[in-house]
């Protein structure tokens, strides 16, 4: 629990014009948009904020400079170049794209000039009508 005059906790800060949906469902409001990542490359990021109650009036539907803040547990609100919107939630998520910091992780698989080539030919050669039945599976009569 927070005290009296605590500060509030940020919880992101989106970079650019971000996309706000609210909707009637377990996830009551939606902002989407791009946010710094490590190395100083941005990402695709999603806060959905989950039992959204107390929103005096619902926000426009993109916003542009927005910080997400946490005043109390399930107290949020919303700074903008458009306006400030307090909200009450159950929780909050964050979703981030993962995919770069993933692949950027993992090294390509080297794969030898000779495995490409014979893969590459055995391809080729099944492309020529008969062949696959050359190469297939050979029945034995006993």
């Amino acid at each position: 629990m927070s005290k009296p005059g605590a500060a509030a906790e940020e919880l992101i800060a989106f970079e650019g014009a971000v996309e706000c949906r609210m909707q009637q469902a377990a996830i009551g409001l939606q902002l989407r948009g791009s946010a710094p990542a490590v190395a100083a490359r941005a990402s695709i990021t999603e806060a959905l904020f989950a039992g959204v109650a107390g929103l005096a009036a619902a926000p426009p539907t993109q916003l542009h400079e927005v910080r997400v803040l946490r005043m109390s547990p399930q107290s949020y609100c919303i700074q903008a170049r458009e306006g400030r919107f307090a909200l009450q939630a159950r929780g909050v998520q964050l979703h981030g794209e993962t995919a770069t910091a993933f692949f950027r992780s993992v090294p390509p698989p080297a794969v030898p000039l000779a495995t490409r080539l014979s893969w590459s030919l055995l391809l080729a050669a099944l492309r020529l009508p008969g062949v696959a039945r050359l190469l297939g599976p050979r029945k034995e009569t006993p």
